[in-house]
């Protein structure tokens, strides 16, 4: 099951309850199917593992990178962004929110960063986050630079929350 499908049941379940003066918990149903929404294609049970992988992040800090053999094969690889690209502008789009605590920021840009993406797909996430990315000819300074954008736009909604 997709999670597209899992919003679609809950967003009827949240109109059965709004109808039967259930307003909060159909409000608590409706906001979920929004945080959902970056994830609608992905596997429920896919999901469920990145929530699991995140929270043990999170718990005992990101896992320690492991040492690489260089080769071109290893650096002519690409790799799949989808799912990190997902998460930071996710974590972008949420940071106003009281729930996106700093520390799920710095864990999933040290995911990021152990990713070694390559510059192009990095600039391609600072694009969708509206990080200029014309001005970075290095990854670490647009890591930098990406990590600080979400950061700066949650430390500017704890101040107005303040």
């Amino acid at each position: 099951m997709n999670v597209d499908v899992l919003q679609m049941h809950l967003t009827n379940l949240s109109q059965l309850l709004r109808s039967a003066g259930g307003q909060k918990t159909a409000s608590e149903l409706e906001d979920l199917c929004q945080l959902l929404q970056p994830f609608r294609d992905k596997k429920l049970k896919d999901l469920i593992a990145s929530i699991a992988k995140a929270e043990e992040i999170i718990r005992s800090g990101p896992p320690a990178p492991t040492a690489r053999k260089a080769s071109s094969k290893a650096s002519s690889k690409v790799i799949d962004a989808g799912p990190i690209t997902g998460r930071v502008v996710d974590l972008y789009q949420r940071a106003g929110q009281p729930n996106v605590s700093r520390e799920e920021i710095l864990a999933a840009f040290a995911e990021l960063e152990a990713l070694n993406l390559s510059l192009d797909q990095l600039k391609g996430i600072a694009k969708q986050i509206g990080v200029s990315e014309n001005a970075s000819k290095k990854k670490a300074d647009l890591l930098k630079r990406l990590r600080q954008a979400v950061l700066d736009r949650k430390g500017a909604a704890d101040r107005v929350l303040a």
